[in-house]
């Protein structure tokens, strides 16, 4: 079921691209913005690991915003989706469709579903093991 408000997505993409031309940033490649989406979201996942009490470097101890990190990864996906000219609310609505359509079932660790996904899709990996990642927190 959808309840999202129409063109709430596609104002946010607006806003981004305005932001991107503000701010100097339309010259970038698609392969730029890949790196930087990457580099965002390994902070996001270094954040998550400080708040999950995992191990982490002592001398380089920062403290991460969770939300910003989050936002930061946000707007780099946006970024990537206006470069390729994609509709990100219609790409969102369909796959929104399509996931609403499927039955989910947890399953031991390496069996479940998300996992398996991870591995036969690897462009997607990162992005599937993030949200794992956030299914957990």
């Amino acid at each position: 079921m959808n309840n999202l408000k129409p063109e709430t997505i596609k104002e946010l993409q607006r806003y981004i691209a305005e932001k991107i031309k503000e701010r100097g940033f339309e010259d970038e490649t698609l392969e730029e913005r890949l790196l930087l989406l990457t580099e965002e979201v390994g902070e996001l996942i270094k954040a998550c690991r400080k708040m999950q009490g995992m191990y982490v470097d002592v001398n380089k101890e920062k403290i991460h915003d969770l939300g910003g990190e989050l936002a930061d990864v946000v707007n780099m996906i946006f970024t990537v989706g206006i470069e390729l000219g994609l509709d990100i609310e219609k790409e969102f609505l369909l796959k929104e469709a399509e996931n609403d359509k499927r039955i989910w079932k947890s399953h031991e660790k390496w069996g479940q579903p998300q996992y398996l996904e991870m591995v036969a899709d690897p462009i997607n990996a990162p992005i599937n093991a993030l949200a794992i990642l956030l299914r957990r927190i």
